[in-house]
């Protein structure tokens, strides 16, 4: 399984896949100059894990958020 990285707001262009959660947040980081949280960017859906069949889906199982 790999995460989905979509910097741009309206689309997927720019996006990139990594192995990794921190991979990712890192990459949106430095693309779009806003530091946030791994859990945050999964949070407004920049960040998506990609399954086994190419469907994205959460990133971020939102039963497990505290708050």
């Amino acid at each position: 399984m790999t995460y989905l990285a979509m910097p741009s707001i309206f689309n997927r262009n720019n996006s990139q896949e990594f192995q990794t959660l921190k991979g990712a947040k890192k990459f949106l980081d430095e693309k779009t100059g806003y530091i946030m949280k791994a859990e945050e960017w999964c949070m407004i859906g920049k960040i998506m894990k990609v399954d086994e069949n190419g469907q994205l889906i959460p990133a971020l199982d939102i039963r497990t958020i505290s708050v």
